[in-house]
C-alpha cells in the first residue's frame, strides 16, 4: 500500500471512529471504501456499534461497514452441495 493510500484510509478510519463516538448521525459520511478493512475497530466503538445499531459479531471496520450497509458480516458459502 502507498502512503498516500495508507494515509487515506488512517484518515477514513479516525472519521469513521469520530462518526461513531459523535452518535453516529445522519447523514452517515461515505465509508465505502473502508468495507474491505481488516483492522480491528477498538472495543469502544464495537461497544457503541452494538448499542447503538444492534450489529452483531463484527471485529474489523469493514465488517461493521458491511453490516451498516444491510450487507452479510462474513462472505457466504455458495454452490455448495449436500
Amino acid at each position: 500500500m502507498t502512503t498516500d493510500r495508507r494515509e487515506a484510509t488512517d484518515r477514513l478510519q479516525q472519521t469513521f471512529r469520530e462518526w461513531v463516538r459523535t452518535g453516529m448521525p445522519e447523514p452517515a459520511p461515505a465509508f465505502e471504501d473502508l468495507r474491505d478493512s481488516s483492522m480491528y475497530l477498538p472495543a469502544d466503538v464495537i461497544a457503541m456499534l452494538v448499542n447503538g445499531r444492534g450489529l452483531s459479531a463484527f471485529w474489523t471496520y469493514g465488517q461493521a461497514v458491511r453490516q451498516l450497509a444491510g450487507e452479510p458480516t462474513m462472505p457466504t458459502a455458495t454452490g455448495l452441495t449436500a
